[in-house]
């Protein structure tokens, strides 16, 4: 090993961790879980172990809960290579198995041997490529340094790495604000964060007594001082300070409560609230894609939007610039908006595209449209778990028109605070009019404040105020004849056959309980599970809704907000064959961006 830095460790069989050593050579065998193989905290090991060992061969086994939901490409189960009779699933994780080996005369590895093993039969198939090499034969891979040193084959379209990343298609980027007190500055119900407000502006209220009633925003951190805080916005008064529709969670719209001095409110971000000011959208998107069974990464939002929104990190590219930083108007004159587009951007659209006015919109939209494309999802994971998102950018005019359309449909699917015709009001979709209706067993009415105590175990309170999701009821079912009808009905609407349409939304359904009397009935599979930036996103609205958090039951309007955000993740789902074929069309023809990035430089250098 090489002094000066940390010898790789190795696990053992009983969950021990030991160094394995030995002098000029050495053999090592490391039995680990498999995320390793590509995760990003583990790059710098994935490097120093090429750097260290002259042959590395890895056996993956897979059997993870958690990126491939323990199922086989083709659906089929796959267990963790621990399982047992007793124990049919095994562990969570999954397992992988890597023999490294540095020879007397050392030579850093360039290549690593890779092969995997899925299924029930995996540990017997483990066996036999003892003897029969040929059959199970290792895949030779070249790990590349951008890439974070894969140990495991990479996925990723042959161009990605020509298209522009998504933080070159636009000037201006802010992260999400950061509370950092959650529990005071942010609520469901405004009412109840008025009334923390009053007692925390209360002169005659001590610290002591704040503290009882909020002990987080009277907790003094490194870069917070709670009791200096609070007496100087009690000299300053509330005036400057605002209560704002605030994006939590996807699809979940609360309030906070937005001041711009001290650190009462931990990341202020004040260019993204003059940006949110001026009747804007923002595109949500993150660097490194953290989980492979996340979802999309990307949301939009006409509100100011968490940190957290799409899990840590969650970055905010409004539509428009904040009205204070208009230097320059993308479309042209003083009286239209200047929209949040990079040089280069502005290039391509005016120089390559030959738009001439009206286009500020389209990158955005088109951004939007991309990243709700399965196939791109699919196609690119890993190129995301590495760096930001990197969008393919259409050939002609006509095609990134059309793709911004359907970008356009995409944002106002996820705005659950404005009606869509046929989606949420007027005459709705047949095969969306069944779908998630709040209903009681006994066929009665439900009366609120009496059947909507959401009681099934959907929440639960955790440290510090955090909330942690529980199981809830769910019971898993056939559609109904009726069911199938609609949504038949629906699907030649669509151009769908029955078929593809329930690929599209689940061949099953799920009634979803409240309590043990009223409850969601028939929200397809593939909707409950739907996912956005690692959260389910009903299930997730759900956990900050229990009764014994919420302290009441929830009212027939957000019993409604839970049917239309079903019918609207149903509506994106039945997008999806429009949205693959965008991504198609586009990569077919994409814009060589290098070209414009060669030309705004020459321009520079001008």
């Amino acid at each position: 090993m090489v002094r000066g830095r940390p010898r790789p460790r190795v696990q053992n069989g009983t969950g021990e961790r030991k160094i394995v050593e030995r002098t000029g050579s050495g053999v090592v065998c490391y039995i680990s879980n498999y995320s390793w193989l590509d995760g990003l905290s583990h790059t710098g090991m994935r490097e120093r172990y090429l750097e260290v060992f002259d042959n590395i061969w890895v056996d993956s086994l897979n059997g993870d809960a958690f990126r491939t939901g323990k199922r086989t490409p083709d659906g089929k189960p796959d267990p963790s290579v621990f399982s047992t009779e007793q124990n049919p699933v095994g562990i969570q994780i999954g397992t992988s198995i890597a023999l490294l080996v540095r020879r007397a005369k050392h030579k850093q590895a360039e290549t690593v041997a890779f092969r995997e093993f899925w299924g029930t039969e995996k540990r017997s198939d483990l066996l036999k490529a003892l003897n029969e090499s040929s059959r199970f034969a290792y895949e030779e891979l070249r790990p590349a340094a951008q890439a974070g040193f894969p140990f495991m084959p990479h996925q990723i379209e042959a161009a990605y790495e020509s298209w522009p990343k998504i933080t070159e298609l636009f000037e201006m980027m802010s992260p999400g604000i950061n509370t950092s007190r959650d529990s005071f500055l942010v609520d469901i119900s405004k009412e109840k964060l008025e009334e923390r407000l009053k007692h925390y502006f209360d002169k005659e209220l001590g610290h002591d007594e704040m503290a009882r009633i909020n002990p987080d925003v009277m907790t003094s951190t490194k870069r917070y001082d709670a009791r200096h805080t609070r007496e100087q916005l009690q000299k300053r008064g509330t005036g400057v300070g605002a209560i704002l529709n605030y994006e939590y969670r996807p699809f979940d719209t609360l309030h906070l409560y937005w001041d711009p001095d001290t650190k009462l409110l931990d990341e202020k971000r004040e260019d993204l609230f003059e940006a949110a000011a001026s009747d804007n959208w923002f595109l949500i998107s993150r660097q490194k894609r953290e989980r492979d069974r996340e979802g999309t990464p990307f949301y939009a939002t006409p509100r100011l939007a968490d940190r957290h929104l799409t899990r840590p990190g969650s970055a905010c590219f409004p539509l428009k610039r904040a009205a204070t930083r208009q230097g320059k108007l993308s479309d042209g004159g003083s009286n239209r908006p200047s929209y949040n587009l990079s040089e280069t951007s502005e290039i391509y659209l005016s120089d390559a595209l030959r738009f001439s006015g009206g286009s500020g919109p389209l990158v955005w939209r088109h951004a939007l449209a991309i990243g709700y494309s399965p196939a791109y999802l699919r196609a690119n994971e890993d190129g995301m778990r590495q760096d930001w998102p990197r969008i393919p950018m259409p050939a002609t005019a006509e095609a990134l028109v059309k793709s911004a359309e359907l970008g356009e449909r995409i944002a106002k699917l996820l705005d659950s605070e404005a009606q869509v015709e046929s989606i949420t009001t007027g005459n709705v979709r047949p095969d969306l009019r069944t779908m998630c209706n709040p209903v009681s067993l006994t066929g009665k009415p439900l009366i609120p404040k009496e059947d909507l105590i959401i009681s099934a175990g959907w929440g639960h309170p955790g440290k510090e105020g955090v909330v942690m999701p529980g199981s809830g009821r769910v019971e898993e079912r056939d559609y109904s004849n009726e069911e199938k009808e609609l949504i038949q009905k629906g699907a030649q609407d669509l151009g769908l056959t029955l078929e593809e349409a329930l690929d599209l939304i689940g061949e099953s359904t799920f009634d979803v309980f409240m309590n043990e009397h009223a409850y969601w009935k028939n929200i397809p599979k593939i909707v409950w599970f739907y996912t956005i930036g690692g959260y389910q996103v009903i299930k997730k609205w759900l956990s900050y809704r229990e009764g014994k958090i919420l302290k009441r039951a929830i009212s027939a309007d957000e019993a409604r907000h839970v049917r239309d955000v079903a019918r609207r993740i149903a509506a994106i789902c039945l997008m999806e064959p429009e949205l693959d074929a965008n991504y198609a069309g586009v990569k077919a023809s994409t814009y060589r961006w290098e070209t414009l990035q060669g030309r705004q430089s020459a321009g520079s250098a001008r």
